[in-house]
């Protein structure tokens, strides 16, 4: 089981989003919260210290604090160019971004509401970042272009519906391959970036103007859990996806749910086979992990 190696102190409220470095930067753990704030953590104490900045005990502390100008909570960041930025959304649907070197912030878009996931592939094309929220879009940024070059990649699903985006992730082993989630249904969906850009650069007047979502053509996998799918068409706050994460091979994804317990989904296997359900025993005895009835339904 895992068991606590250390406490980190620094925010003030909750801790809403953490997202490690990566390459030489591994050791780095970058927060965000409440407070509206980012701080970035050398959880191996190999940087040299800086007790102007902050201390703590054992070589581990805290780096570096940004405040962000975000207006309420941050929701989710991640690192961009190594840890020559940061992007963080919030829960007043902004998305800012925060440049390390120069300790300064600035607004470059709004999902309008809230936006929820700020992603990236920070190895692989890390001048590209991915936001979502709750106006039904997928929206890119690309640091390369003036502008940040901003394109919403992705529609809600169903033109028809007010679904929000809620959680978005990349296969790390198929990067082509995106991971969303939404917060009016339970069925996380997995958009095949390759033919979301051709569908929005061939068909999106067509589509607009027949009042069409336009991505379900670019829909690679589904996945959802039946009883989850049930509970959802009785309660509107079950079936939420909170979070979705792969593993690092890209054979499974983790799916959290509002009300719920979360999943972990086998995307190689059998239609019949039940992902895991895992949960928190009563009391104060460890994790557990136990099986679902055999129920899961994945779509390919």
């Amino acid at each position: 089981r895992a068991a606590a190696a250390a406490d980190y102190g620094g925010h003030r409220g909750c801790v809403n989003t953490i997202r490690f470095g990566s390459g030489s930067n591994c050791a780095l753990l970058l927060s965000g919260g409440d407070d509206a704030t980012l701080k970035i953590w050398d959880l191996a104490g190999l940087r040299p210290r800086n007790r102007g900045v902050c201390g703590g005990g054992g070589g581990r502390r805290r780096l570096v604090t940004f405040e962000t100008g975000h207006a309420s909570n941050i929701l989710s960041a991640c690192f961009l160019r190594g840890l020559g930025f940061v992007a963080s959304v919030g829960m007043r649907g902004g998305v800012r971004l925060t440049s390390c070197a120069r300790r300064s912030t600035r607004w470059v878009s709004d999902h309008g509401g809230g936006a929820y996931a700020a992603v990236s592939l920070a190895d692989l094309e890390p001048h590209l970042f991915w936001t979502c929220g709750d106006d039904g879009c997928i929206r890119r940024y690309d640091l390369r272009e003036p502008g940040l070059g901003i394109v919403d990649v992705v529609q809600r699903y169903d033109a028809g519906s007010s679904a929000a985006f809620s959680a978005l992730a990349f296969n790390p082993q198929q990067p082509m391959h995106l991971a969303a989630g939404t917060s009016t249904d339970p069925i996380v969906r997995i958009y095949d970036r390759r033919k979301v850009s051709r569908a929005r650069s061939e068909r999106v007047a067509a589509l607009s103007a027949a009042g069409i979502g336009g991505d379900r053509d670019s829909v690679a996998h589904s996945a959802v859990e039946p009883s989850v799918w049930r509970a959802s068409l009785d309660h509107k706050r079950r079936g939420r996806v909170t979070s979705v994460a792969y593993s690092s091979d890209g054979r499974e994804l983790l799916v959290s749910y509002s009300y719920d317990s979360c999943y972990l989904y086998n995307l190689r296997s059998a239609p019949t086979e039940a992902p895991l359900r895992l949960r928190a025993a009563v009391g104060p005895r460890e994790r557990q992990l136990s099986t679902r009835d055999r129920e899961m339904q994945l779509r390919v």
